[in-house]
């Protein structure tokens, strides 16, 4: 259109001399986007009613005055149905800083969308403001050329752009949007804005977007946005909603700060969304110039985060801080530093986290001295777990979870980990004292609910944790009936196990990985025959980001299983977390099809070893007494391997071995297997001058039913003889069968016990 008129009056001064224009008489606001207006507005009365907002694009150089040149309080109420911001669509900047005066009169009973649709970019604005309005804050735009998000104040603020609001209303309007993002502020702060507040009415409303972003202070933060001015404590309360986020504070959360302290804030909202947290729904943390950094920490004892899901359906992945966080580089870092978090959820959920509902990126996360109370923990269904730090991980890549100090209560207990719920790829490092005391699995695992490709070690023994990387610690809950890793494995507890010259780990601090080292077949101790276990168990020739592994095919799962390996000395598994040399769980396990040369050494078990403390603190030691010490519970294939032989596809062969030590089960599932050199025989295996002389504690502390497929079969070498058509059992030489069968409990039916 021709802008003609518009630069003839942009710099007019209007005198106002109506107060109420109606609906129907077509009042398009002041100004254009090529030429905002920058005049002066003269206000005969202060009162002014219109049907949308008074400027369309207007110049922080405006000014709005009384007859005698003098700044006036704009009074404004909106007399129509139309989505529309009260005071301006578009502000834009201009050679001053604009000081305007608006109150909201309490006669206004239609909803508008905030006072400022966009602030643009390097506009700065300070604002009287004053809502004496019970109505809302709505904005029902769905159009493409349409401002969509919305805040109180403003809906957007683009980068560079800076508000300073002195707000003086006695309560805070509810806030909606139908197509954008949703603040009880602002709806979305771009690049640099910044916004600060001198004085505003508690945070008690309810944020909703119905297709974006809620947060209970802004919808979406961009990289270096701000918010000054906030009294420590902040209250925030209310109900926020969301669809693809909803944070206590901020729906998205963009990172470029090294810190954030939640000393500043007291949040007691209800939150829900598909990504959802007690103070970001979604939290990006991605690498600049260097990698990123930020610390969530809590320094002031006045700073809380006690936050629950809403009464409905809507909840995904659900976060005590974060409901999902998101990071481009494995060496960024976010560091979970001494914070007190409290998380009820109400509604079913995909995944609930106590600090973190969902990571789906390579990160790395460190978490320490954290304290965590979670409820609505056990009553999901079975795809949905519950995890005391984080919800899920990535299906596809790997996280690395660094856990010192850390103390989770759940009263109703959880179906999931007290660590990680589900944990498909990567390394949980455990030190400090983690105290499970008043945590009780009921379903998954007492760490980690549901694993596959990942590596779980302890920087101590299990009682001898103080703090972050000075041992470990674990408390355990009393009476849980669950494995400590939910699907296979154990903690590994091997003594110097990332020193350079004798561990078997490398960590790189920098890099945020953590590689195996190569394989040795030939194995005369503990850490030899760890390492060598540890590449059966978890290389298949890829690498999961943070879990790395040393070149080459010889130390692959698959090329191992069909090796030579050889034992030189005896061999002691106790205190080490190792049960055998492949996974005990059903994922993932192998055949071996190799040659075992036992040199008649002597390789002790300590499958289920028990180890760590008891609720009360006290050691437990291996005469203790009592469910959930460390026993295994659902991991069906215990023994030396997992699974011997493959028929016509090769051969496993045992020669001159002793096994000794222990294996304790307490079973809860139908199809357990147990046997001292292996526990399912697939045919074609070959055993020769073996002595079984452990001891099997085994019971069903809530005995399982069973069934001709899918038994319980307990032996001294082999738990079953599976696929009978499969090749022979050849057993010669000398072989000595001394295992000792301690049997517990009442049973069902299909239990097997033999030699």
């Amino acid at each position: 259109t021709d802008d003609t008129f518009a630069w003839a009056h942009k710099n007019d001064k209007l005198n106002i001399l109506f107060t109420n224009i109606p609906d129907n008489n077509g009042f398009v606001g002041l100004g254009n986007e090529n030429v905002p207006f920058e005049g002066s507005i003269v206000l005969v009365a202060t009162n002014l009613s219109l049907p949308r907002a008074l400027f369309n694009n207007v110049s922080t150089d405006v000014k709005v005055i009384d007859a005698n040149n003098q700044p006036i309080t704009l009074k404004m109420a909106k007399n129509s149905s139309a989505s529309s911001p009260l005071f301006a669509d578009h502000v834009h900047g201009g050679t001053n800083t604009a000081d305007w005066k608006i109150n909201v009169v309490s006669t206004n009973t239609n909803d508008f969308a905030g006072v400022i649709g966009q602030l643009e970019e390097n506009a700065s604005v300070e604002l009287e403001f004053k809502n004496e309005s019970s109505a809302s804050v709505a904005n029902t735009a769905s159009g493409d050329n349409e401002i969509k998000d919305v805040g109180e104040l403003c809906g957007i603020m683009k980068n560079g752009s800076s508000l300073t609001v002195n707000d003086t209303s006695v309560s805070r309007p509810d806030v909606s949007s139908v197509s954008g993002n949703a603040g009880s502020l602002v709806g979305t702060m771009e690049g640099n804005a910044s916004l600060k507040l001198t004085s505003y009415p508690a945070f008690d409303n309810s944020v909703t977007s119905e297709n974006g972003f809620a947060g209970g202070l802004v919808g979406v933060s961009g990289t270096s946005a701000s918010i000054t001015g906030l009294a420590s404590p902040l209250a925030v309360s209310g109900t926020i909603t969301g669809k693809t986020g909803a944070g206590g504070l901020y729906g998205q959360y963009t990172n470029s700060a090294a810190e954030f302290d939640l000393k500043d804030h007291n949040i007691t909202a209800s939150v829900s969304a598909d990504n959802c947290g007690g103070v970001f729904g979604v939290l990006i943390n991605n690498k600049g110039d260097t990698a990123a950094s930020l610390t969530i920490k809590n320094t002031g004892s006045a700073g809380n985060v006690d936050v629950s899901t809403a009464n409905t359906a809507t909840t995904g992945y659900f976060g005590g801080i974060i409901g999902k966080y998101v990071t481009d580089d494995l060496k960024n870092s976010l560091i979970l530093d001494g914070l007190t978090i409290s998380a009820a959820s109400n509604a079913p959920f995909d995944h609930f986290g106590g600090a973190i509902g969902v990571v789906d990126d390579a990160a790395y996360i460190k978490a320490d001295g954290l304290t965590i109370t979670a409820s609505g923990t056990a009553k999901k269904d079975t795809i949905a777990y519950f995890g005391g730090l984080i919800g899920k991980t990535s299906d596809e890549k790997g996280v690395f979870a660094d856990i010192g100090s850390f103390k989770l209560t759940a009263s109703d207990g959880f179906n999931g980990g007290g660590a990680v719920g589900y944990f498909k790829n990567g390394v949980l490092r455990l030190s400090g004292i983690t105290d499970m005391s008043g945590a009780k699995s009921n379903k998954g695992g007492q760490l980690i609910g549901e694993n596959d490709n990942v590596l779980v070690y302890a920087l101590g023994t299990g009682i001898d944790g103080t703090a972050y990387e000075n041992g470990w610690t674990f408390r355990r809950s009393n009476g849980s009936l669950a494995d400590d890793i939910g699907t296979w494995g154990e903690v590994v507890r091997i003594s110097d196990i990332e020193d350079t010259t004798n561990g078997i780990l490398t960590l790189d601090t920098t890099e945020h990985t953590v590689t195996v080292k190569p394989a040795r077949t030939s194995m005369g101790t503990k850490a030899d025959f760890a390492v060598t276990a540890l590449n059966i168990q978890l290389n298949n020739g890829a690498d999961y980001d943070c879990l790395k592994f040393t070149a080459g095919d010889n130390n692959k799962r698959d090329t191992l299983l069909d090796s030579t390996l050889t034992v030189t000395n005896d061999i002691s598994l106790e205190g080490t977390g190792i049960s055998g040399f492949m996974r005990d769980g059903s994922v993932s396990v192998g055949n071996f099809t190799g040659t075992l040369n036992g040199g008649d050494k002597t390789v002790t078990l300590a499958v289920g070893e028990k180890y760590g403390k008891t609720s009360d603190g006290t050691d437990i030691t291996t005469s203790s007494v009592g469910e959930g010490l460390g026993q295994i519970y659902a991991h069906p294939y215990n023994g030396l391997f997992a699974v011997i032989g493959n028929g016509a596809d090769g051969e496993g062969k045992v020669d001159s071995i002793r096994i000794a030590g222990s294996m304790n089960v307490r079973n809860t599932i139908d199809g357990m297997n147990i046997g001292g050199i292996a526990a399912v025989s697939q045919g074609s295996t070959s055993l020769r001058n073996i002595t079984a002389q452990q001891t099997v504690n085994y019971g069903e502390p809530d005995p399982v039913n069973g069934s001709e497929s899918n038994g319980k079969n307990i032996g001294g070498v082999i738990g079953i003889a599976n696929a009978p058509d499969n090749g022979t059992i050849a057993v010669t030489g000398t072989n000595n069968i001394s295992t000792t069968f301690n049997i517990s409990n009442n049973f069902k039916s299909w239990d097997t016990l033999g030699a």
